[in-house]
């Protein structure tokens, strides 16, 4: 049986961790180099790396602000990839923060895929999503710099309804965290009736 072990990811070869990002994340989904750099060294977020047998297996991104946890990145090495190193990575990490009150999680939101392939992996994602705990938010619009997302959420140390019920200003106080002032207006979190998703079954 595989042993999975979750570490901190070392400054010193940060440029390894920003190479596999720009591998795995289109530029608009990820911060610059130097704007990941200082984030990192402030402390504003952290990085992980899933190893597996020792191996590099995957990592993950995330911020902090009180009880509330923002997984901003998250992915698996290719070669990794169906070894169950994604579901041993949130596992882990529901382990390490079982102090939490909840950890967030952004998709892309199927309805707005280019197309039928990328409309099919989205939902597979919220679908993996949701078999590690997760919950959609279906009625909440979101975007990021034009892209338009899902927040799901995974309650650890309250009632789900009460992540609900303060989900928008923590991310409000997340996005705070890790965006300048002056970026903070390409965020839009609002509460709407919940959205249908083509193809998805909750």
């Amino acid at each position: 049986m595989a042993e999975f072990v979750l570490k901190d990811y070392p400054m010193e070869e940060f440029s390894g961790l920003y190479a596999r990002m720009e591998r795995d994340f289109p530029r608009n989904e990820r911060p610059g180099r130097l704007q990941l750099k200082g984030l990192l060294a402030r402390g504003a977020c952290h990085a992980l790396g899933l190893y597996r047998d020792g191996a590099f297996a995957g990592y993950a991104l995330y911020a902090r602000q009180g009880p509330d946890i923002l997984i901003t990145f998250l992915a698996i090495e290719p070669e990794m990839r169906g070894a169950g190193c994604g579901s041993a990575l949130l596992n882990l990490l529901s382990q390490r923060f079982q102090d939490a009150a909840c950890l967030i999680l952004e998709v892309e939101h199927p309805n707005f895929a280019q197309d039928e392939a990328g409309r099919r992996t989205r939902l597979r994602r919220i679908a993996f999503y949701e078999r590690a705990g997760f919950r959609l938010m279906r009625d909440i619009r979101y975007s990021a710099f034009g892209v338009h997302m899902l927040l799901m959420a995974r309650a650890m140390g309250q009632d789900f309804s009460a992540v609900r019920a303060r989900i928008i200003p923590a991310m409000g106080h997340l996005y705070a965290r890790l965006l300048p002032r002056i970026l903070i207006h390409n965020i839009l979190l609002e509460e709407i009736p919940p959205c249908s998703i083509k193809g998805y079954t909750p």
